[in-house]
């Protein structure tokens, strides 16, 4: 796949995604919504930001002059960060709706994923890739 179809494939999906979070949004109340419509609420919203995260971060990282490397990594450290961002997102409402949500469960969920990045990063750094 290029990278040219792939951003035309993402784009088209996080595009379905939002239409579909939209419908959610209208068509679905939630005082009287069983469990499926709060996780078709929170399924469609990981999805939407999930794909509007990664094509940002991809942009990002396209626009920076990487030797190191190639575009295929790019394309996988940004949706990786994009599912990091769009979970952090997710548990914050998840945590808000149950109010649970306090600045330092906030803190802690942030460094918590801050360091699973730094993780697959240096697992990446020891991976050598050969074409």
């Amino acid at each position: 796949m290029t990278l040219r179809s792939y951003i035309y494939t993402m784009s088209a999906a996080t595009l379905v995604a939002w239409g579909a979070f939209l419908f959610i949004i209208v068509n679905v109340d939630p005082t009287r919504t069983p469990v499926w419509g709060f996780l078709f609420f929170y399924a469609t919203l990981f999805l939407s930001f999930l794909g509007t995260f990664s094509l940002i971060l991809l942009w990002v990282r396209l626009r920076q002059k990487d030797e190191e490397n190639p575009v295929f990594k790019r394309v996988a450290i940004s949706y990786r960060q994009g599912i990091w961002v769009s979970l952090l997102i997710l548990v914050s409402l998840a945590l808000k709706s149950f109010d649970l949500w306090t600045w330092w469960n906030m803190l802690l969920l942030v460094f918590s994923f801050t360091l699973l990045e730094f993780f697959f990063l240096s697992l990446s750094k020891k991976v050598i890739y050969t074409r």
